[in-house]
């Protein structure tokens, strides 16, 4: 760990994270904004490539890793245009700037762009940008019609082409009845919209838009709620309970994911509700 070359790579690692830090809480949020969750991918995609083709992100890393080698007696390398280690027999000799700037800073940065394009290409951030326009947020600002049209063309099969013509005036109709309407004036989230809409049965009478919804709602399958549910299964069903049936494992693993709203319950109110259940011989306590 002191050495030169772990220091300058702890502040390349501690800059790009917080370059990815912003979009990486947006997407692991329960309450996943995805309007600002996109801007959060656009504006680290761009961050990233300005640190790659920038001199300065290069320069503003090594001051800082020589700058606490110095504060905690850790050599550092004077001169960036000497050779970087030994020379090999048949090799061209490289420079240490060459090491720390292409071989370390440019490797880690590429890895990480790539990752991001090939998690949000052009067709999934198109699909994303699509999809955040049913966000209910601030009284529908977020509305776009001609998104959410286009969004339905992702999905032909739900959405064949007379559909889609029927579509265009439902669309108008919804937004010009939940726009005006104080029951979801406060209305935060996909997911609250889905749940007010057949409070109220607005599901029935904006059938395909609700259909938009529930598509909305299952699109992001591979998030961090759905990775930590799978984690928990190792808890829940471990080798001393393989035997354990779906139904008695889904109830426990609804009780120990949503511990937060089961902590809310008082004990006494679990125990008079098994009571009621059936008559027993004794009381329960």
């Amino acid at each position: 760990m002191e050495n030169f070359e772990f220091v300058f790579l702890l502040f390349l690692m501690k800059r790009v994270l917080g370059i990815t830090n912003e979009p990486s809480q947006a997407l692991q949020r329960k309450d996943r904004d995805l309007f600002n969750a996109i801007q959060f991918i656009q504006i680290s995609k761009r961050q990233l490539h300005k640190m790659r083709n920038e001199d300065t992100g290069f320069d503003i890393l090594l001051k800082e890793a020589s700058d606490m080698c110095k504060d905690n007696d850790i050599p550092i390398l004077e001169n960036m245009e000497e050779n970087f280690g030994r020379t090999k027999w048949g090799i061209a000799p490289i420079t240490n700037k060459h090491h720390f700037k292409t071989e370390l800073m440019y490797t880690v940065l590429d890895n990480i762009q790539e990752e991001l394009n090939n998690r949000f290409n052009e067709v999934n951030m198109r699909l994303l940008q699509c999809m955040s326009s049913l966000d209910p947020s601030n009284s529908f600002v977020a509305f776009n019609k001609d998104r959410l049209l286009e969004f339905a063309k992702f999905y032909p099969a739900d959405f064949p082409q007379h559909d889609i013509w029927l579509l265009d005036d439902q669309l108008e109709n919804y937004y010009e009845d939940v726009s005006t309407n104080a029951n979801f004036t406060h209305v935060e989230g996909i997911a609250d919209l889905a749940k007010e809409m057949v409070e109220f049965e607005k599901d029935i009478a904006y059938n395909k838009v609700f259909l938009f919804i529930k598509l909305a709602l299952v699109l992001p399958v591979a998030t961090a709620t759905v990775e930590r549910v799978l984690s928990a299964m190792n808890f829940v069903k471990n080798s001393l309970c393989n035997r354990m049936g779906d139904d008695w494992m889904s109830n426990c693993l609804v009780v120990y994911i949503e511990n937060e709203v089961f902590a809310t319950i008082e004990n006494e109110d679990i125990i008079e509700h098994f009571q009621n259940i059936s008559k027993r011989k004794i009381m329960l306590n």
